[in-house]
C-alpha cells in the first residue's frame, strides 16, 4: 500500500470538503458589502465607497424592521462608516451617503445608525420605492459626532445577484454659522385670551392652531382647534404692557377634525390693502370642511374646501396674485389648497372665485413622488403669481416645489447643503421691491426666505432670487444662541431685505422625538434686515419654556405629542410681525409657570418698530 499516496488523497479531500463547507456558508450567510468598512475626513470632495452584496435575499419590504442581518435568508447588508477628526472639524460640512442601482423593478432602502446597528437611526433615505433607483441621506457629524456610523441597506424588492447597488459617502458643503447683524434686537410679549374664555374652555387645546393679520382693520385672526379667536390689540403700548382683547368668532359650520387650518389673505399692497380674506379649514381626510369671511368673523360663507383629487392630511390654504396671463374677475387673487397623502404625493388646487370652489388637484412632485416624503408646508404665493410650496425631503434636501403657471405644472428646485428634517419647512417671499424684473416699469417677483430644521438640529436659512433657482446666504442661525436642536421653522417676510423666523429650539443636543429629550424648548425669533446677510436671533420666551423633554414629529398621538406639527407666522401692514406658539391644557404640568395651559401670542413691541421693521 502507498501511504504517502493514500495521505496526499485524504489531504485532498480534506481540502475540497472544507472548500465547499466555506461555500455553502456564503451562499446561506451572505457576505458583507465589499469592503466591509472605510473612512472618511472632513474634507470637502473626500470619498469612500463600496458594493453590496450580490447573493442576498430579497423580502425586507417593510424596511429596517423586516431586516434579517444572518442566516440563510439575510437580506439586509451593512457598511462600517468611521468619521474621522473632532466635531468642530465639520462645522459647515455634511457627509452625503447614497446607494443606486440601474432597474427601477428592484428596491433598496436606506438607514444609518450612530455606532453600530443598535444605535440610533442618525439619517435614512427617503424609501421610496419603485421605480426609484436611488437612496440619498445626510450626515451631520457636528450635531451627531464623530466616530462609527453603520450603514444599512435593506433589500426590499431585488433579484439576487442582479443590479446590486453601489455606495458612496462624500464631503458636501453644509450650512456655516450666520453672521450676527449689528444693533438692538427686537422684543417681545406674550399676550393671553380673558380668564372667560379659558374657563369655558377656549383657547387651550391648540393643536396645530395658525395665525393671520387683517392688514385692513389690523385685527389678528387665531385658530385654535374648532375655535376660531379674533385678537384686538390696544396700540397705545400702556406701561403695563400692550393689552388685547380676545373674541370668538368661529365658523358656524366648524365640526371635529383631523387637522384646522387658518389663512388670512392680505395680499403685498401695505399702503391700502385689496383683500382681507380669511379662511378657516378643517381636515376631514380627503378633503376639508372650510368657510371664509372679509369681516374678521362676524360672517361666514361655506367652501367647497378644497379640490380633487387631493391628499388626506395635512391641508394648508394659500393665495396670492395670478400669474400671467391670468387676471383676477371673481376676486383679485388665486386660492390653493395644498394637501399630502400619507406616504409621498401631494397635490394643489387652484380656485379663482375667493375660494367658494376649486379646480381639481394636480399632483404637485410628479414624477419624483418617489424621492419626495409626503409631507410639505405653508404654500405662498410671490407677487409676481409664483407658488412656492415647501418639502421637506425630496431627495433627503429641503426642496422649494414652484409654479410659475399658476398651479398647472411644478418644478421641484431644492437647496444644497439643507438636508432633511422631521418638521415642515417654511417660505416666504418679499414684496419685490428689490428682486424684480428691472427696466422702467420694473414689475416685482418677491426675494424668496427658506426655513428648515436641517437634520433636527440647525435653525436653517436660504435666500434665492431666481424663484428657487439658485441660493445664497444659506446659514444656520441658531448657532447665534447655541441652538444644538430645532422644531417647527416659519418665516414671514415684508420688503426684500426683512424677514422675521421663528422656531421652537433648545441648547440641548439630542432628537426632537425622544421622549425622553432632557432639555427646554424656548420659541426664538430671528430676523434680518440685509436680505438674509446677517441676522439676530431673540428668544420670545426667556422666562416660560414652551415645552419640557421631547417634542413628537412622527404623527399618531402617543403620551408626550401635545405641540402638533407646526406654529405660524404673520406681519400686519405697519410693520409689526406677530407670531404665535401654542399649548395643550393637558399639558400644564410640563411648563415653567401656571398659564402655560393657554394660547400664547407673541408679537413684537411697536416700541422697537424703528429699529427692526419688517416691511
Amino acid at each position: 500500500m502507498n501511504t504517502r499516496a493514500n495521505h496526499t488523497l485524504w489531504f485532498f479531500v480534506i481540502c475540497i470538503a472544507s472548500l465547499m463547507i466555506v461555500s455553502a456558508t456564503s451562499i446561506f450567510r451572505g457576505r458583507a458589502a465589499s469592503p466591509s468598512s472605510g473612512t472618511i475626513a472632513a474634507t470637502l470632495g473626500a470619498s469612500t465607497a463600496w458594493a453590496g452584496d450580490p447573493t442576498l435575499a430579497t423580502g425586507a419590504t417593510g424596511g429596517e424592521g423586516q431586516c434579517i442581518d444572518s442566516g440563510p435568508a439575510k437580506n439586509c447588508d451593512s457598511y462600517a462608516l468611521n468619521v474621522l477628526g473632532n466635531q468642530s472639524d465639520w462645522n459647515g460640512k455634511l457627509i452625503q451617503v447614497r446607494v443606486d442601482w440601474n432597474l427601477g423593478s428592484h428596491d433598496y432602502d436606506l438607514y444609518i445608525h450612530k455606532g453600530d446597528l443598535s444605535g440610533q437611526v442618525a439619517a435614512s433615505g427617503t424609501n421610496g420605492g419603485q421605480p426609484g433607483t436611488d437612496e440619498t441621506a445626510y450626515l451631520d457629524p457636528t450635531n451627531m459626532g464623530v466616530g462609527l456610523y453603520t450603514v444599512h441597506v435593506a433589500y426590499a424588492v431585488v433579484t439576487p445577484g442582479q443590479d446590486t447597488y453601489n455606495g458612496t459617502a462624500t464631503v458636501v458643503p453644509g450650512l456655516t454659522p450666520a453672521p450676527s447683524g449689528s444693533g438692538l434686537s427686537p422684543r417681545f410679549q406674550n399676550h393671553y385670551p380673558q380668564q372667560s374664555l379659558i374657563t369655558a374652555g377656549k383657547g387651550l387645546d391648540a393643536g396645530e392652531p395658525s395665525i393671520g393679520a387683517d392688514w385692513k382693520t389690523g385685527k389678528v385672526m387665531y385658530i385654535s382647534d374648532l375655535t376660531t379667536l379674533r385678537v384686538t390689540f390696544d396700540d397705545s403700548c400702556p406701561a403695563n404692557a400692550q393689552k388685547s382683547t380676545w373674541e370668538d368668532k368661529s365658523a358656524p359650520n366648524n365640526q371635529e377634525s383631523l387637522d384646522p387650518i387658518l389663512f388670512t389673505d392680505h395680499g403685498y399692497n401695505t399702503a391700502t390693502p385689496q383683500v382681507a380674506r380669511t379662511f378657516a379649514s378643517q381636515l376631514t381626510g380627503q378633503d376639508s370642511l372650510t368657510s371664509f369671511t372679509d369681516d374678521d368673523g362676524d360672517n361666514w360663507t361655506p367652501s367647497q374646501g378644497g379640490g380633487i383629487p387631493s391628499g388626506v392630511d395635512h391641508q394648508a390654504i394659500g393665495a396670492g396674485p395670478f400669474h400671467a396671463p391670468l387676471t383676477g374677475v371673481a376676486y383679485p387673487d388665486a386660492i390653493y389648497y395644498c394637501s399630502q397623502d400619507i406616504v409621498a404625493a401631494a397635490f394643489c388646487a387652484r380656485s379663482d372665485n375667493g375660494g367658494l370652489t376649486f379646480g381639481p388637484g394636480v399632483q404637485i412632485y410628479g414624477g419624483d413622488v418617489t424621492n419626495c416624503a409626503g409631507i410639505h408646508g405653508h404654500p405662498k404665493v410671490g407677487p409676481d403669481g409664483t407658488v412656492y410650496v415647501p418639502a421637506r425631503a425630496c431627495n433627503n434636501l429641503t426642496t422649494m416645489v414652484v409654479s410659475q403657471d399658476n398651479g398647472v405644472t411644478w418644478t421641484l428646485r431644492s437647496i444644497p447643503g439643507s438636508n432633511t428634517s422631521h418638521s415642515d419647512p417654511a417660505v416666504a417671499v418679499g414684496r419685490g421691491n428689490v428682486v424684480n424684473t428691472g427696466g422702467l416699469n420694473p414689475q416685482p417677483i418677491g426675494r424668496v426666505y427658506a426655513a428648515f430644521g436641517s437634520g433636527d438640529s440647525i435653525a436653517g436659512v436660504s435666500v434665492s432670487d431666481d424663484r428657487g433657482a439658485t441660493w445664497k446666504n444659506s446659514f444656520d442661525v441658531g448657532s447665534l444662541v447655541g441652538i444644538k436642536a430645532v422644531a417647527f421653522p416659519a418665516i414671514v417676510a415684508g420688503d426684500d431685505e426683512r424677514a422675521a423666523y421663528a422656531f421652537l429650539g433648545s441648547t440641548t443636543a439630542g432628537a426632537p422625538d425622544d421622549k425622553a429629550f432632557p432639555g427646554l424648548w424656548h420659541l426664538y425669533v430671528a430676523t434680518t434686515a440685509d436680505g438674509g446677510s446677517t441676522w439676530q436671533v431673540s428668544d420670545a420666551t426667556p422666562n416660560d419654556p414652551v415645552q419640557r423633554n421631547g417634542i413628537h414629529l412622527g404623527g399618531g398621538s402617543p403620551p408626550h405629542r401635545n405641540l402638533l406639527d407646526f406654529i405660524g407666522i404673520d406681519l400686519d401692514n405697519d410693520c409689526q410681525a406677530v407670531r404665535r406658539q401654542t399649548f395643550a391644557s393637558s399639558q400644564r404640568s410640563t411648563f415653567a409657570t401656571d398659564d402655560a395651559g393657554s394660547a400664547e401670542l407673541n408679537c413684537r413691541s411697536r416700541r422697537r418698530r424703528r429699529e427692526a421693521d419688517l416691511v
